[in-house]
């Protein structure tokens, strides 16, 4: 397939692109060299103006005038894989790994789900790209340039330089319309273009990247092309393989970082990333830390070994992953504005059956309600079985407060999760199962 799309035709001699392309062998070849490697196999370099690089830990934020800001009394919450959350108003980290609150020993950060501050997020002005990282990392930047092995941007943290093993894609914001798109699981490079008011993927090699555009190979040919014709590019492979523990890190310009954290305490965030290199976050920058670890699974990164589906007077609506039903964010109706939205779990439809395998894990836990966009008229029956076993039995309707689910599983290996019709037939049963997890609890 040849296109033609605005741009020049460009040759590259000894360029980054070149190189990765005689490496990887010639286009539409496996290139089993290119497998991404887990997170912290490579160097992830950041510079900052005006920091000394010698520094083996760099300063990615600019500080205010005070050298740091305690927390108010019991802003800051802990949550536990298992048992009540803490409230603490400081939160250390150890070199060991161990975690505390207000001295209070809490275990290996291993053991906690997620950390928070009790502070507003302060997005900052919209970016030109957005990047995406393994391990779940979204950077907003607004300079773009390739280099050998890395892409370098400017971001509200400073410059930037992540090796390309660690980008999952990259989205041209002032141009991109619809949502972006999955990690790229094949073997080559894709570029998402608009030709002639329609979106065509291209499949290739990427040679460059810069403010302008991107210079790509395909069919045989190498092409530069506008970042007004490019929505978005994913890299080969990128974000497949397992990423291993760490933290996601959230900070209140929107910015998204994935590391392992190596020090907390009331005045910073020490993020090592890779090897040799750490980024030092202000404490007043953070809204939250997400753990993750093999200790933890989230059931819509999971295929159901067994599902099914009726309708009653509808057809058959389809189960979503980390949506509703209706394709929407989630959205519950709750007194408790921690329980109003969330990034994960499953939108399930009445009249759905959904098996999963929970062996190995001791806990299942999530947030269940009748998602807003029902607009008031939903009403069914949400069960949970535990091989074959039903040990909960619930109605929902629109507007009750959202129940929240902690069950042991009892060395069960199948977890059963089902929304019955209610009195109200099937209309407007869009039941979110929010942050529907499988927990290990026990002692390693």
């Amino acid at each position: 397939m040849r296109l033609k799309i605005g741009g020049r035709c460009v040759t590259i001699n000894g360029s980054g692109g070149a190189r990765r392309k005689a490496r990887y062998g010639r286009l539409r070849c496996r290139r089993l060299d290119r497998v991404r490697k887990p997170v912290g196999s490579e160097r992830f370099m950041l510079r900052v103006p005006g920091i000394a690089w010698s520094s083996l830990v760099l300063t990615a934020i600019c500080f205010s005038s005070f050298a740091s800001v305690r927390a108010q009394e019991g802003t800051i919450e802990v949550e536990p894989l298992s048992g009540e959350s803490i409230r603490a108003s400081v939160v250390s980290l150890a070199a060991d790994g161990s975690l505390s609150a207000d001295a209070r020993a809490l275990g290996d950060w291993s053991e906690i789900r997620r950390i928070s501050w009790d502070r507003t997020p302060e997005p900052g002005s919209p970016d030109r790209w957005q990047v995406r990282t393994v391990g779940g990392g979204l950077l907003g930047a607004s300079r773009i340039a390739m280099g050998d092995e890395t892409v370098a941007f400017e971001t509200r943290s400073g410059r930037v330089e992540v090796p390309i093993e660690k980008i999952v894609g990259i989205r041209h914001v002032t141009v991109a319309t619809t949502d972006a798109p999955p990690a790229n699981a094949t073997d080559d490079d894709q570029l998402v273009v608009s030709v002639e008011g329609a979106s065509e993927t291209l499949v290739g090699v990427v040679e460059g990247i810069d403010d302008q555009g991107v210079a790509f190979s395909f069919d045989d040919q190498t092409r530069t092309i506008p970042w007004e014709r490019v929505t978005d590019l994913t890299f080969a492979r990128a974000g497949m393989d397992p990423v291993g523990s760490g933290a996601r890190v959230l900070l209140s310009d929107g910015d998204v970082w994935f590391g392992e954290p190596s020090e907390l305490d009331d005045r910073r965030l020490v993020l090592a990333i890779g090897d040799s290199t750490s980024i030092e976050f202000g404490i007043e920058r953070l809204i939250e830390l997400q753990f993750v670890s093999d200790r933890v699974l989230q059931l819509s990164s999971q295929e159901p070994i067994e599902a099914s589906a009726v309708g009653l007077l509808l057809p058959v609506r389809a189960w979503q992953r980390d949506r509703s039903v209706d394709g929407s964010p989630f959205r519950l109706d709750s007194s408790d504005p921690r329980r109003r939205s969330f990034a994960s779990g499953l939108g399930i439809p009445s009249g759905t059956r959904l098996t999963f395998a929970c062996e190995g894990f001791d806990r299942f836990r999530s947030i269940v309600g009748i998602d807003a966009s029902a607009g008031g008229g939903g009403d069914c029956v949400i069960v949970v079985e535990t091989e074959g076993r039903e040990v909960l039995r619930e109605r929902l309707t629109s507007g009750s407060e959202p129940l929240e689910i902690d069950l042991l599983l009892d060395g069960a290996s199948r977890l059963t999760l089902s929304v019955e019709f209610g009195e109200g037939l099937e209309l407007g049963d869009h039941v979110d199962w929010c942050d529907a997890r499988l927990l290990k609890t026990g002692p390693r």
